[in-house]
């Protein structure tokens, strides 16, 4: 790829149905924090059958990073899926493969972050050897835009959340080392806590 080159990907036949996905630049290049420093304007093109589109959408950089790693476990194994799923639901895609080596892509399109205005697309007719084109593009999007920044809850507790008193997973070792709290003890505890009518609070 060239300085000048813009990444796509393509998802489908470039002669027939297809979902592709043009990354143009970061929304804000000068934030920093994985938040705001992962939105991408990635305009969609859309043919399928006699439908056709192009929606201005935005997809994280994250995202997308994430549906390509699923990709690649696909492709290793030859089996299971992978999903890309749009936090403003512009798009979601998931790609599954058979035990000869078919793929079949569905998915769903949206002209607006909650719009009633969906497309729903299935994508035949594709098999193993259309995954590499798909990685390659997605591993140009990698390169050209990286995830920036780490979600917060990535990072581990400097103290116990103030929410909480006496939290069960607190052990009474220090948590500056620790990474975050574990969900199902987060959920045990909240039952436990819960009011219900038929007994106190504990």
């Amino acid at each position: 790829m060239n300085a000048t080159a813009q990444p796509r990907v393509l998802f489908g036949s470039p002669a027939g149905d297809r979902v592709a996905i043009r990354v143009l630049r970061r929304l804000y290049p000068s934030a920093s924090d994985y938040w705001d420093g992962n939105w991408l304007d990635t305009p969609l093109d859309v043919t399928l059958g006699r439908f056709k589109a192009n929606i201005d959408a935005h997809i994280r950089a994250d995202e997308l990073e994430s549906f390509r790693m699923r990709l690649e476990r696909l492709h290793e194994c030859l089996c299971g899926e992978a999903l890309l799923e749009s936090m403003e639901e512009w798009i979601r895609l998931r790609v599954t493969i058979n035990r000869v080596g078919q793929l079949h892509l569905t998915g769903v399109v949206s002209d607006a972050p909650g719009a009633r205005n969906k497309l729903e697309f299935s994508i035949e007719n594709l098999d193993q050897s259309h995954l590499p084109p798909m990685l390659d593009d997605l591993r140009s999007v990698a390169a050209a835009f990286p995830v920036v920044g780490h979600p917060p809850l990535a990072r581990p507790y400097a103290q116990p959340p103030p929410l909480f008193e006496n939290p069960p997973w607190s052990s009474g070792r220090s948590v500056a080392t620790r990474p975050m709290i574990r969900v199902a003890d987060f959920l045990e505890w909240r039952e436990r806590s819960a009011f219900r009518g038929d007994r106190v609070r504990a």
